[in-house]
């Protein structure tokens, strides 16, 4: 599997003024074609795991989660989905690092 290089940057974000700065992390992702997930550890240690996947399919999920969730299932979002955008993967690559 193919990870995304990153670079991250803190930030401060400036909504109202400089008393109202929140910092950020900036983050740029460089996909390549052959890239197919990315992970990402923020400045306050919360990890982004990413996973890239063609249009129509992200769409196609997206459509059936709505569907279920418009017919109230319990369980909108299922294991196939995961699967779908390359999600479940890319938490097991994560997982494996430095193994």
């Amino acid at each position: 599997m193919s990870h995304a290089d990153t670079s991250i940057q803190p930030v401060l974000l400036n909504p109202g003024g400089a008393a109202d700065d929140i910092p950020a992390d900036e983050v740029r992702t460089f996909w390549t074609a052959a890239d197919q997930d990315c992970t990402v550890v923020l400045s306050d240690g919360s990890t982004i795991i990413s996973a890239r996947v063609a249009p129509q399919t992200a769409a196609d999920v997206r459509a059936d989660v709505r569907a279920r969730l418009a017919d109230g299932e319990a369980t909108p979002v299922r294991a196939v989905h995961l699967d779908a955008l390359g999600l479940r993967e890319a938490v097991e690559e994560w997982a494996r690092e430095g193994l």
